[in-house]
Parts: C-alpha cells; structure tokens; sequence
C-alpha cells in the first residue's frame, strides 16, 4: 500500500465525505486494503466512507500525519513496557535482601531492648533500699510539686527591671 494514495484517498474524504468511483488500479487496491483493514467502508456500491479509524485518520489531518503519530504512540508503550519491566525486576530482586535485613535488625533491636530490660532490673533490684519493718514506706508514685518563693514574673515586671538596669547603668 503506497501512504502517497492512501492519503490523496483521505484528502478526497476530507473535502466531500465520502470517496467515489476510483479507475487508477493503485487507489482502487489502497481502498481495498484500507477497507479490509477497517479503515472505510462501502455503504453504497462502489462509495467509500471513513469509519472511526477513519475519521482518527482524518482528525489528524492525513495518512503521513496518522501514521507518525501511531508510530509515536507505539514506541511509547514499548517504552512504557520496558521501563515497568526494569522496575519489577529491580523490586524482585530486592524484596529478599531488605526483607532479610529488616527481620535481622528487628531481631537485633528486640535482644538490645530485652539485654536493656535485664540490666535496669538488676541495677534496680540491687539498689533498692528494703524498709525495716516498723518503718512506713514513701509513696514514691506521686511527687509533690515544688513551690515557688517566688510570684511569677510578668512581662510588666521584667520590662520595670530592665529600665531600672538602664538607668543604674548610666
């Protein structure tokens, strides 16, 4: 199929809708195989008309401009395709080490937390003061809360003591 005929087929298309009678035996075996491929159709004999295919053909303007853009359109899903397979072959192979490394630093971080555990059990049990039996023990869950001699400061007062700085200052 020469895309020169195929597209003076569609530029005649585009102008007057539908294609008549064609006598050059190139156009008459371009419609025949742009029929077959689903291009157009006969409604009337001998009558060619753009199907939905057809009309993509025509809202790009012409064959040359389709064919470019479906080439496009091609090589980018192949792109596609390629670079999705890179990425699962990379998330293949990397899925077991870093599942195996997490297991193996969580397995780590569980027998540090338990070693952290004993340790401060021992200290405490060793350091902790028995009472003698007449003696009450301390509540130790509650501590009171210190009181301040002090009135709490103000912005009003520490602005007071910085002027008075100032001024003894001078």
């Amino acid at each position: 199929m020469n895309d020169d005929v195929a597209e003076e087929i569609f530029d005649i298309i585009l102008r007057t809708g539908s294609c008549n009678p064609i006598t050059n035996f190139e156009q008459i075996k371009c419609t025949a195989i742009l029929k077959s491929k689903g291009y157009l159709i006969t409604p009337r004999a001998e009558i060619y008309e753009p199907t939905a295919l057809g009309q993509e053909v025509l809202q790009n303007g012409s064959w040359k401009a389709y064919i470019k853009a479906k080439n496009k359109r091609q090589k980018n899903l192949d792109r596609k395709e390629y670079y999705e397979g890179l990425i699962s072959r990379l998330k293949y192979w990397l899925f077991w080490p870093i599942l195996i490394l997490s297991a193996f630093g969580g397995f780590i971080e569980v027998l540090r937390f338990y070693s952290e555990y004993n340790s401060q059990d021992q200290k405490s049990s060793s350091s902790k003061i028995k009472p003698k039996m007449g003696e009450a023990k301390q509540n130790t869950s509650y501590e009171s809360p210190k009181i301040s001699t002090y009135p709490p400061v103000k912005v009003v007062d520490t602005l007071y003591v910085r002027e008075k700085t100032k001024e003894g200052s001078k």
